[in-house]
């Protein structure tokens, strides 16, 4: 009949109608969080590094504040390696979640204004409990009751206020955890010496400290392989090249990492991206067995042969110096976390029992976390004449 409606057709527009207005809905809604999260994540400082919770929660000095140059350099150098601006490193809670740690770097002739500083957690005023004070960097530590997944963390310096973001520590440690950095290096490098801690050493946890790397992306997109691997970004100042004394950040992560990663009774390795240990894994096993030791190994330097344009690895080296150092001299080490309260570059502050035997690192020539100085020149006919065969890996 002329101007009848037909009913499949009108069931069918109201089955469509429904499914366009649930897209719509869904749409509206999905527009409303978006604008919420970005409102949100803005509202703090420090969300800017959600990525990722073991980003760094950093915080720069106040009111123009620059921190004391404290060597004779080139200003126009120092403007790209020494770090005058930064107040904290990172702002975290440790292990356990017992302690809110900040740390940072020395702040020289601005301690009094900086160290005068005013914590509230989730809205609670915090007292200090603890305060290490290091020629590099400090720590803070203020014990907390109030700990959720996710905390509000407010700095009161002066009038200044800042307010950052804080997740509660839910890192998991086995037994042997190897914390480094490093800059600029080969993926292919990074990931056979990752391969080799791993599977020689038995290492359960890597934390990578990364300074800026031009290959950031690529490298985090490598390591994604290993759910034991974590990278982590520092792109703060490194220090002034050959300038030891400059070197804030490197003790401080060294002590982030202590803090942060490291379980109660968990053995640290302590060896850089250009170091590769060199002891019989079961002799290692051993030695570690026990508990509460610190086991110190010496230094054997492995120069450059190699094309420094290639796509090396430690395992196209061959040769090492014929000789290595004393264990007196730049050495490394493994310690037991337990009734360890400070970890350096070649020492660590310990109770626990000490321990020297032929063990040794490589030291490779061919790499380096790019700050120090150029060490890929190479070595001269003469020179390598006096060169030994380094063992297999």
């Amino acid at each position: 009949m002329v101007g009848c409606l037909n009913p499949i057709k009108v069931k069918n527009k109201i089955f469509y109608d429904c499914i366009l207005m649930r897209v719509v809905l869904a749409i509206f809604l999905f527009i409303i969080l978006i604008t919420f999260s970005t409102y949100y994540i803005n509202s703090y400082e420090g969300f800017s590094q959600m990525g990722n919770i073991f980003y760094p929660q950093s915080l720069n000095l106040f009111d123009g504040d620059k921190r004391k140059l404290i060597v004779d350099v080139d200003t126009e150098m120092a403007k790209t390696h020494y770090d005058f601006d930064t107040f904290i490193y990172n702002v975290f809670m440790d292990y356990n979640n017992k302690n809110l740690v900040i740390v940072g770097p020395e702040l020289f002739d601005l301690k009094d204004k900086y160290m005068d500083l005013v914590v509230y957690f989730n809205g609670a005023k915090l007292d200090i409990t603890d305060k290490i004070k290091d020629s590099r960097f400090y720590v803070l530590k203020f014990n907390i009751n109030n700990l959720e997944e996710v905390n509000k963390v407010k700095i009161d310096v002066g009038q200044n206020s800042k307010t950052l973001i804080v997740y509660k520590n839910n890192y998991k440690c086995g037994d042997r955890i190897l914390i480094t950095k490093q800059k600029n290096n080969k993926p292919r490098w990074i990931e056979d010496w990752v391969m080799h801690y791993t599977e020689r050493y038995n290492v359960s946890n890597i934390v990578i400290f990364d300074n800026n790397s031009d290959n950031f992306d690529e490298l985090k997109n490598r390591l994604s392989k290993f759910s034991h691997v974590t990278l982590i970004p520092y792109n703060f100042p490194f220090g002034m090249p050959k300038h030891f004394v400059t070197n804030f950040l490197e003790y401080s992560l060294m002590h982030i990492g202590l803090e942060q990663f490291c379980s109660d009774d968990t053995y640290i390795f302590n060896f850089d991206i250009d170091e590769l240990l060199m002891v019989d894994p079961d002799h290692l096993n051993n030695v570690l067995k026990p508990g509460n030791i610190y086991y110190k190994v010496k230094m054997w330097w492995v120069p450059m042969t190699i094309d420094k344009n290639s796509d090396y690895s430690f395992k196209d080296f061959k040769l090492k110096r014929n000789s290595s150092k004393s264990v007196n001299e730049s050495p490394k080490y493994i310690v037991n976390k337990k009734n360890t309260d400070k970890i350096g570059i070649h020492g660590a502050s310990t109770k626990c029992k000490s321990l020297v035997d032929g063990a040794y690192y490589l030291h490779f020539k061919g790499i380096s976390t790019s700050w120090k100085y150029d060490r890929l020149n190479m070595p001269n006919k003469e020179e390598l004449a006096t060169f030994i065969p380094i063992d297999n890996f």
